[in-house]
């Protein structure tokens, strides 16, 4: 979200122009596809996933709110949600690359 990327410190404006446009429950989106390195650190491996970033345009309806990770990473990770016991896991199955974790 537009908040986000301003954190770290690519604002929209820095970006090339909304290339791209989704549609959900809200309505429309326009966004910026931006290539990024995302790192998952596990405790003997760290993670990496090569992937487009969505960065949103800003708008009215998307002031404040949270980015979330999208289908393109959770498809590739094991999820297990148990309500009851209020617990959420994740387990990685795949990433781009594959690192030991050094001490």
């Amino acid at each position: 979200m537009p908040a986000d990327a301003a954190s770290m410190d690519k604002p929209y404006g820095t970006l090339a122009p909304a290339q791209e446009t989704a549609h959900g429950i809200g309505g429309e989106a326009r966004y910026d596809p931006e290539p990024a390195l995302l790192l998952f650190p596990g405790e003997d491996t760290l993670y990496l996933y090569d992937f487009d970033l969505e960065v949103a345009e800003p708008s009215e309806h998307n002031r404040g709110l949270p980015s979330l990770l999208g289908r393109d990473i959770l498809n590739r990770w094991l999820m297990r949600y148990e309500a009851p016991r209020d617990l959420l896991e994740a387990e990685v199955d795949s990433a781009d690359l594959v690192l030991p974790r050094s001490r």
